[in-house]
Order: structure tokens, then sequence, then C-alpha cells
């Protein structure tokens, strides 16, 4: 159940990171 959940907390904590680096 909390598979999808916790796939898209790593999918967003992903993104903030290549964004941050992007936006650096």
């Amino acid at each position: 159940m909390r598979l999808p959940t916790l796939g898209i907390v790593t999918a967003v904590l992903i993104i903030a990171l290549v964004a941050s680096i992007w936006f650096w």
C-alpha cells in the first residue's frame, strides 16, 4: 500500500535534488 507513496516521495526528492543543482 505504501509502495506507491514511497515511490512518489523518492521521485520528488530526486527532482528537488536535480532542480537544486540546475538552479545553482
